[in-house]
């Protein structure tokens, strides 16, 4: 019974960090959702009974987060979509203070190679540090102006959007 534990909780343990690593899957939050259901679902099934609760409350708590993180996903990949759409059809002035509110920082590193008489300086690499605390979340309809919105904090924000 304790091999059986130990199993368990090291297939979710391998489970969690590899759907956790994988930032591009559409799929991660189903994935991740599915994993914590097997182990919330078979602990919770082992409490109610002894014998084969576990099996039974791992199933369920599978389905339920992987059905959960499906959802997720979906509601993720809709938000991106539109996202995209309100970019290309945005003004360039909207664009540029959305962009100007959410940077904090621009760094970009560039190699030195020397060409003949003169040296070239291609990029090398760049990072752009987006502003942690604060960000800017519109109260108002799309006629007002830009610059009739409300800074709140990401805590805030989370909670009123969704």
């Amino acid at each position: 019974m304790k091999a059986l534990n130990m199993s368990l909780i090291a297939a979710t343990a391998t489970l969690m960090l590899v759907t956790g690593c994988a930032t591009d899957d559409p799929n991660r939050r189903a994935k991740a959702g599915a994993a914590l259901g097997v182990v919330a679902g078979g602990v919770i099934g082992h409490q109610i009974n002894d014998k084969n609760g576990r099996y039974a409350g791992a199933v369920v708590g599978a389905l339920t987060g992987a059905a959960v993180g499906n959802y997720m996903d979906k509601q993720q990949r809709q938000l991106e979509q539109s996202l995209a759409e309100e970019l290309q059809n945005a003004e360039p002035a909207r664009l540029r203070e959305l962009i100007r509110r959410m940077v904090a920082r621009i760094d970009l590193w560039f190699d030195h190679v020397p060409k003949g008489n003169r040296v070239e300086c291609p990029l090398s690499r760049g990072m752009i540090e987006l502003r942690p605390d604060q960000i800017s979340y519109r109260l108002v309809s799309r006629g007002d102006p830009l610059f009739t919105e409300q800074n709140i904090s990401v805590a805030e924000a989370e909670w009123r959007v969704a």
